[in-house]
């Protein structure tokens, strides 16, 4: 180490200079203790503490419990005040700021100020765990988690824009024993013509009708079952949607005349009409796809449908197979042998049960049984369009396929699916409308 004179220093040491001025009032501020930082941490105290240390001055239970806190807890349970027994299994992480009671780290809010800390909470309209995570981090009381969820739950706005409900596992009606006693029925339309498809559930062997452009109604469609009953034979159950055409009163008292019951499928869940709905789906596009600039070519068509029959389902059989024993001739080349009986095999209610039985289990593995929903149980009801729960009503009687009639506020009555109903919370109230 070498030692050098000050002066040859490049740059000079301050500490090592003798002030050569008197230092003005603004150089004096470090100096200035204690007290004046204390003023200015009073300056800057959070205005929300101050408002629940304020409201907390005026709530007893608050008040109660700073004062245990400062005079320490009993030993038992039974020996403290009534309203401070809620805050006994957090009585060791209890500690006073000023007026201010902690939890740890978390703020206690008197009575008070609940209210408004869970409307700030939900701001974000995020979901239940979500908000709890974030009222852990900073605020504490009693049934916390609780209030948070009823919150929430009673939020019109999240409550109307909520998922849809998952599906229900899947409710199998029993095989029929023979063909067209059990059949299902819907209408659609192509192109501004009217149809309806009416299929046996055993044989899946469908029947289609034209209506043209007018939409049929109860009188026009009685005509039409009429002339397939002498082809087939009367039903002893036909399963539709709840539409006009068939809920009248006209075509309700020719189904007890021709000794048919009638079983209603859900508006706008078409799997409670699933079978139907699968012929409506196929022989729409049969007719799209046989129709030229809006005109049905009824050759091709009709050939199609033949074919359709023709065609073997699931079970290795076709619906000609089922309801004749045998193909039926197409314009597909066949050798007579394929039209010999001992070249058929009619399936068995069981064999095709174990069909039904496959296919209910990959549906159902998915599915979540929903609970049953009394009458009087008011709910939000799913709009079909929108996807929103923004409708009420209550409930006024259960079906057998998971269908309910629900009474509007307007006085109307409809059948919905369970799946698009949501029980109100709190809200078992008979005759209580919205």
């Amino acid at each position: 180490m070498e030692w050098k004179q000050g002066k040859t220093h490049i740059i000079p040491d301050c500490l090592s200079r003798t002030p050569v001025t008197t230092p003005k009032d603004d150089d004096l501020l470090a100096e200035v203790d204690g007290p004046f930082v204390h003023n200015i941490q009073l300056e800057l105290q959070d205005p929300i503490l101050k408002d629940i240390a304020e409201i907390g001055k005026a709530d007893n239970e608050y008040q109660d419990l700073k004062n245990q806190v400062l005079e320490g807890f009993p030993l038992r349970k039974e020996n403290l005040r009534n309203n401070l027994k809620p805050y006994w299994k957090v009585k060791d992480s209890l500690t006073l700021d000023g007026d201010l009671l902690l939890k740890g780290c978390q703020l206690i809010i008197p009575k008070a100020a609940r209210k408004n800390v869970l409307d700030q909470l939900h701001k974000s309209h995020q979901g239940i765990e979500k908000t709890k995570r974030r009222a852990r981090q900073t605020v504490y009381w009693p049934a916390m988690n609780s209030d948070i969820q009823n919150t929430i739950e009673a939020c019109a706005s999240c409550q109307e824009r909520r998922p849809s409900l998952p599906k229900e596992p899947m409710i199998s009606d029993p095989q029929p024993e023979r063909p067209f006693i059990d059949v299902s029925m819907d209408l659609f339309s192509i192109g501004g013509k009217y149809f309806m498809v009416y299929i046996d559930r055993c044989s899946s062997w469908p029947i289609v009708c034209q209506f043209g452009t007018r939409c049929p109604n109860s009188k026009v469609i009685i005509v039409c079952l009429q002339k397939i009953f002498t082809d087939t034979g009367i039903p002893i159950r036909i399963r539709n949607d709840g539409g006009p055409q068939f809920s009248s009163s006209e075509f309700k008292q020719f189904l007890r005349k021709w000794n048919i019951s009638q079983s209603f499928s859900s508006p706008y869940y078409p799997q409670s009409n699933g079978h139907a709905e699968a012929a409506v789906k196929v022989m729409k596009a049969l007719i799209v796809k046989c129709m030229n600039r809006g005109i049905l070519d009824e050759e091709t068509y009709h050939a199609g449908l033949l074919e359709f029959r023709n065609t073997p389902t699931a079970n290795g059989l076709s619906p000609a197979q089922i309801l004749f024993g045998h193909p039926l001739r197409s314009l597909v080349p066949a050798h007579q042998n394929a039209f010999s009986p001992e070249w058929q095999k009619i399936p068995r209610n069981e064999d095709r049960g174990r069909q039904q039985e496959k296919t209910k289990y990959w549906y159902n593995k998915d599915a979540k049984e929903l609970p049953l929903l009394p009458p009087g149980t008011s709910v939000r009801i799913q709009n079909p369009i929108t996807k929103k729960w923004d409708q009420k009503g209550t409930i006024l009687r259960r079906g057998p396929y998971r269908d309910y009639v629900i009474k509007y506020p307007c006085g109307k009555e409809q059948i919905r699916n369970r799946r698009y109903l949501k029980m109100i919370p709190g809200g078992r109230a008979e005759g209580e409308m919205f």
